[in-house]
């Protein structure tokens, strides 16, 4: 019974100490190759009117709604997204055609500041998309748990929007001039 409480002790003493060697600064990493050019794929990006069509988010949340200001696409441009429980404004920061778009999301409760980026690399065959997303983590040690769940949550939901990107960037025709992507190719 003594080095069964010996166990449980040295759990204990393990969790509490833990968090104070977690990173504060979080970072969540996915890639997809998606076999269309960067050109395609941009025009889902570059305009935030199109971010619904890929985001998982928008279907996974009930009743989203979506305003927008600044330029239609590239730096400067915004979307503010409310639902039931939070609102927010992602922002465009930088915006390099057929290679990047970096954004910040920030909530109006408040909460952390996500900074992400989009880059994108050509390679015989299609694309590479890589998407980085990065916060300040928790003060406290023993909340950065809840990070560590977030690091989770967001890295599985990372990976579902780049598989629909990918399906939605294969199946488009090539983006037009004004740089909308095209119609799906069939039903």
């Amino acid at each position: 019974m003594k080095a069964h409480h010996q166990g449980l002790l040295g759990l204990a003493l393990t969790l509490l100490v833990a968090p104070f060697f977690f990173r504060r600064r979080m970072r969540v990493f996915r890639r997809v190759f998606i076999a269309a050019p960067p050109e395609t794929i941009f025009a889902y990006l570059q305009n935030l009117r199109n971010w619904p069509l890929w985001r998982q988010w928008n279907r996974r949340t009930a009743s989203p709604h979506f305003s927008y200001s600044g330029p239609a696409s590239g730096a400067g441009a915004a979307q503010t997204f409310e639902t039931n429980s939070r609102r927010g404004t992602l922002r465009v920061v930088t915006s390099e055609p057929n290679d990047h778009l970096a954004y910040a999301i920030d909530f109006d409760e408040g909460g952390p500041r996500y900074e992400g980026i989009l880059a994108l690399r050509r390679v015989r065959r299609g694309t590479w998309v890589r998407w980085v997303l990065k916060w300040e983590g928790q003060p406290q040690p023993p909340l950065r748990y809840a990070d560590l769940w977030r690091m989770a949550r967001l890295g599985w939901q990372m990976a579902a929007d780049l598989e629909a990107l990918r399906r939605l960037s294969e199946t488009a025709l090539p983006a037009s001039a004004d740089g909308l992507p095209g119609e799906p190719n069939g039903p």
